[in-house]
């Protein structure tokens, strides 16, 4: 008797052999994965180390052109130049004296300084027709296109490498997430039942999502200035440093149309309308150069700058205050902060921002000479442009000459008292004296009382024999002495006393003066402020304060005609 055959057990295919086939191929599908991934993960990193030994060719070679350039400057212009007026005036004086063989030998000696450095020879400079070289022009020529273009290379190739390093550092993490995922298809086959479609099934899920992120960093472009953009970029550097913003901004407009995400070069060409003194356009180009990427502490100073100037004080504010989360320490941001809400009429908190400004800057000083070393040149900088903003502010609100402040209608209306405004100048003016020259903040006021503070020339007669004083606050083009005349009271033997010159807002460090007063508590004297034997004063406006043991007591201008 026959039976009726039984069909065969079926065996589910998460179970037993076929469970372990696919097992099989998802591993091998993963390893393969994993292996492109290594591959990509192994040229990333060949290319992150090349483009970093390029950046450090670069640097090298940036900083040595910056370097000898600055040296053959100093040389042309301290030693040669100097050399080569000396002997002009030399020759001059002979020529007066009509002794035409020395004024001879002079021209000979000084023709013979042209040879050594083209600063003193066309298109530099033409003795005929220049008062002295071009130095701006021959710096630009010399080194800073080329050390700008070179400092810029750097920073690409140097972002190239970061870049790559980046996508290197990413692939060795998708690498550690397939590493999981062969863990959890191993341990899947060493299971039994249906847990095991759990593993499989997460282990999918993540080789499926690293596949898509690696295809996502593989993709991602890396994008930097072309070299064409960079030689372009430098050469609009070099004229802006020429003093040409005009021609500068041509230069930035080829660079931004070869590389349109250039952050520098919308910055600089934001300078270069600021000196044309196209605000919107600057603040335009500052906020393009912000978009594009360059968010650093200099960016937002310049356009909070543009933004006090246009009088948009909430938005000069709301970027004061990104300077401060920049740089909470830095000088210059509390200066920045005191002078917005000064304008706005805040004068508490102007106050207390200006307070702040000079605690650091105390502060920053004591360090720097108990270490035996010199505060920063900007520190210096900072102050006296904060001191110079003050003044301006003074100005606009008394004289209603507003050309470096907010307009006339928006300050007028917002501050109280010009008085405040003038006299924070003068704390900060004596307080960057005190600091400069004792390294703390100034004592009590020393009353001190200047009664007559007055310009004038010395007038000779025919045989050079002096007859008396010229006062005026207007002087000829070719004068070379300017005598300060003064009536005091109150002043002590041994006291300090400094007088600085400014020329159209910025010092003239030649024509400082430094004393210690031994002419008695009262009377009237006389100082001296003067070129040297060779020299004129440059045609201009002058600002003359004189201190005495840190303390301001007497200010006053005068001009010299073109």
């Amino acid at each position: 008797m026959t039976h009726p055959s039984e069909p065969a057990p079926r065996t589910p295919i998460f179970s037993g052999e076929p469970f372990e086939r696919v097992v099989a191929v998802l591993i091998a599908l993963v390893t393969i994965i994993a292996a492109v991934v290594g591959y990509l993960q192994g040229q990333a990193s060949i290319r992150s180390d090349r483009a970093l030994r390029e950046a450090q060719t670069f640097a090298i070679e940036a900083l040595s052109q910056k370097a000898a350039g600055e040296i053959e400057i100093g040389y042309a212009w301290t030693d040669l130049w100097r050399s080569w007026s000396e002997l002009d005036s030399q020759a001059v004086i002979a020529a007066d004296f009509d002794d035409a063989a020395a004024a001879e030998r002079y021209d000979t000696v000084r023709d013979r300084l042209i040879g050594l450095s083209p600063l003193l020879a066309p298109p530099y400079f033409d003795p005929d027709q220049d008062d002295e070289p071009d130095v701006a022009a021959y710096e630009a020529d010399l080194y800073v296109v080329n050390s700008t273009y070179l400092t810029e290379r750097f920073l690409a190739t140097f972002e190239m490498s970061e870049a790559w390093g980046d996508k290197a550092d990413t692939y060795v993490a998708h690498l550690t997430i397939l590493a999981v995922t062969l863990f959890l298809y191993g341990l899947s086959v060493t299971l039994l039942g249906q847990v095991r479609w759990l593993f499989v099934v997460l282990g999918s899920l993540f080789a499926l999502v690293t596949v898509v992120w690696v295809i996502v960093v593989y993709t991602r472009p890396i994008s930097i200035p072309s070299e064409p953009a960079i030689r372009a970029y430098a050469e609009g550097v070099g004229r802006l440093h020429q003093e040409s913003p005009e021609a500068a901004i041509v230069s930035f407009d080829q660079a931004l149309t070869l590389a349109p995400a250039y952050a520098d070069a919308y910055f600089e060409r934001g300078n270069a309308y600021f000196d044309l003194e196209q605000l919107d356009q600057a603040a335009a180009n500052y906020e393009m150069a912000v978009n594009a990427g360059r968010g650093d502490i200099s960016t937002i100073m310049e356009l909070g700058r543009v933004y006090y100037f246009q009088g948009r004080l909430a938005d000069a504010l709301r970027l004061v205050q990104t300077e401060l989360t920049l740089g909470p320490d830095h000088v210059v941001s509390y200066l920045d902060l005191g002078l917005v809400n000064l304008a706005a009429g805040q004068v508490e908190a102007a106050q207390g921002a200006f307070e702040q400004a000079m605690t650091l800057a105390g502060q920053q000083v004591a360090a720097a000479r108990a270490a035996g070393q010199e505060p920063p040149d900007s520190l210096w900088w900072y102050l006296d442009v904060a001191a110079t903003d003050l003044d301006s502010l003074s100005a606009c609100l008394t004289d209603q000459e507003c050309d470096a402040t907010p307009p006339y209608d928006i300050v007028s209306r917002s501050v109280p008292d010009v008085a405040v405004v003038d006299a924070v100048a003068q704390q900060l003016k004596e307080l960057t004296v005190a600091l400069e020259y004792t390294g703390r903040p100034p004592d009590p006021s020393t009353g001190v009382d200047i009664s007559s503070f007055e310009f004038a020339a010395e007038l000779y007669d025919d045989n050079d024999e002096f007859i008396d004083y010229d006062i005026t606050d207007t002087f000829p083009a070719d004068i070379g002495d300017v005598i300060v005349l003064l009536t005091y009271d109150g002043m002590q033997d041994g006291q300090q006393v400094v007088v600085k010159v400014f020329l159209d807002g910025e010092e003239d460090p030649t024509l400082r003066v430094l004393e210690t007063w031994d002419q008695g508590q009262a009377g009237e004297t006389e100082l001296l402020l003067s070129t040297g034997l060779l020299s004129t004063f440059t045609p201009g406006e002058y600002w003359v304060e004189m201190y005495v043991d840190s303390h301001l007591v007497a200010q006053e201008g005068f001009t010299v005609e073109e």
